[in-house]
């Protein structure tokens, strides 16, 4: 499980979680998005899962470099980024285009943490 992580940290820079927004959209959708992008950070950084089960879209998958084709579901996901220890982090350039309720998200993430002893300091697209 422990090599997915950094395409993880990718992907939730393209912004691939779902964040509920099948119901009514909000107010300002885009805001709301990046609001949902940050708050799944912080959750991994101060290791909640009650927050990171409730924002993470029940349905979520992944398919990784890294994975070799297997996907990876919400649970795996969420045990994957709990084994890292985020030092910090900062989304910018998000870019968000809307096609009725789906959204597709693409940003940049600064990042520096620690995963499995090894140390990350990077900028993801």
């Amino acid at each position: 499980m422990k090599p997915v992580l950094l395409p993880v940290l990718m992907i939730l820079a393209a912004g691939t979680i779902t964040t509920g927004l099948d119901a009514d959209l909000p107010e300002d959708p885009e805001a709301e998005i990046v609001g949902l992008e940050n708050e799944l950070m912080r959750a991994f950084q101060g290791a909640d899962r009650l927050t990171l089960e409730r924002i993470v879209d029940d349905r979520f998958l992944l398919t990784s470099a890294t994975s070799h084709g297997e996907q990876i579901d919400k649970g795996r996901f969420i045990d994957g980024g709990l084994d890292l220890r985020m030092e910090s982090f900062r989304f910018h350039d998000f870019r968000v285009r809307l096609f009725g309720n789906t959204a597709i998200v693409s940003c940049r993430l600064d990042c520096s943490s620690d995963w499995a002893g090894m140390q990350w300091d990077s900028d993801f697209i």
